[in-house]
């Protein structure tokens, strides 16, 4: 990920399933929202991610920002996916990884 220093605020819900960060005035791509959640269909976990940033570097916002999030996603759903067997339901994974 880019250190940028921009700030965001961040609200969890469903359970830490879904998170959502706004971000603040003087973050470069505000305003701007982006919504992740994750979902698990037989035994396997998805994570989606939806965002819209449309501040002074809204091009720039457009091409980086699909590739950033790819990589996180990639690496929550591995951790999911490696930690998750029999002994250890969807949710108790989720706990262990928002506390």
């Amino acid at each position: 990920m880019i250190p940028t220093g921009d700030r965001i605020v961040t609200f969890f819900a469903a359970g830490g399933r879904t998170i959502v960060n706004y971000t603040l005035s003087d973050h470069q791509f505000f305003p701007g929202a982006v919504v992740r959640w994750l979902s698990e269909e037989n035994g396997t976990v998805y994570v989606n991610t939806w965002g819209v940033g449309i501040g002074g570097n809204r091009d720039f916002n457009m091409q980086i920002g699909p590739r950033l999030f790819r990589a996180l996603d990639l690496n929550i759903r591995a951790t999911f996916n490696t930690t998750n067997d029999c002994a250890q339901s969807f949710e108790d994974t989720i706990s262990l990884l928002v506390g």
